[in-house]
């Protein structure tokens, strides 16, 4: 995914190994004299808190491994670009890079070393979904470099709500739509209207009936 060329500006950091990388590192693509990254699978990972980010959250990224390491220089990247943040805690070591970077602050053994990132504003999906990068020093001129799984950048979609129908934004039902009262209402006159009309045609057939008989 990474051409090496984009990794190569960590291996300063071995120039200054006993006190981390160099501040000069974080963008030089110019490599160490005779030094070069390890191949085959490294001995290496980088673990996260979490699978998914968005703007503004903080992530946690871990460098662990089968050995032990006395070096590093870790960064996090989206594409080609550092990503919008900085780290707010280095785990007790150096910051490089106005924050955006973390190396070590000694050459002592270290089986492990922990570091939090919180993504800045500019954090966009559509920038691909970013890394976590590191050059793990095991001692020396061994380095290895190594990367974290993808981390998703969650959608940030503004959900506008829909109108009920036969409604308008910020209003009730219009009248005489969206209720049933005014059509109930209706049904019950039509109703005792019909219910009249059929007790007075009896009557008036009953007293036809009445007087038609008297006659008689």
């Amino acid at each position: 995914m990474l051409a090496s060329a984009s990794f190569i500006f960590f291996l300063g950091l071995c120039n200054a190994f006993s006190v981390g990388g160099p501040e000069g590192a974080c963008s030089s693509l110019m490599p160490s004299h005779g030094v070069g990254l390890q191949r085959g699978a490294p001995p290496y990972t980088i673990t996260t808190s979490t699978a998914q980010v968005s703007a503004g959250q903080e992530i946690t990224a871990t460098i662990s491994g089968t050995k032990p390491f006395k070096g590093f220089f870790i960064r996090m990247k989206q594409g080609d670009m550092y990503v919008d943040g900085q780290f707010t805690d280095n785990g007790g070591n150096k910051d490089r890079c106005s924050r955006t970077g973390v190396t070590h602050k000694d050459a002592q053994f270290k089986n492990s070393i922990k570091v939090v990132y919180r993504l800045g504003p500019q954090l966009r999906k559509e920038d691909g979904n970013p890394i976590f990068i590191a050059a793990v020093v095991e001692q020396k001129a061994l380095i290895w470099r190594i990367t974290s799984p993808e981390i998703a950048v969650a959608s940030n979609t503004n959900v506008t709500s829909q109108p009920v129908p036969g409604t308008t934004p910020g209003t009730g039902p219009a009248p005489n739509q969206g209720g049933s009262d005014g059509d109930d209402d209706d049904d019950d006159n039509d109703k005792d209207s019909s219910v009249a009309l059929q007790v007075g045609s009896s009557l008036l057939v009953s007293a036809l009936v009445v007087g038609w008989a008297l006659r008689r």
